[in-house]
């Protein structure tokens, strides 16, 4: 589960900046978050896709 950069997620002091689903575009709730599934490439780095957020990826 991804809650989010230091930049975006701070829920102690009500970050406002808005944090969106680049699935849906629904703004993500405080307590809510995206899911990702992380794989390697063959470069070696990292590669993070989304799935979804709490709203929508349990719809499908």
């Amino acid at each position: 589960h991804v809650y989010g950069c230091p930049n975006c997620y701070k829920p102690q002091n009500k970050s406002p900046r808005k944090r969106k689903c680049p699935v849906c575009g629904k703004t993500i709730p405080t307590e809510g978050y995206l899911i990702a599934k992380i794989a390697m490439q063959s470069s070696g780095r990292r590669h993070v896709r989304v799935t979804g957020c709490t709203e929508c990826y349990k719809k499908t």
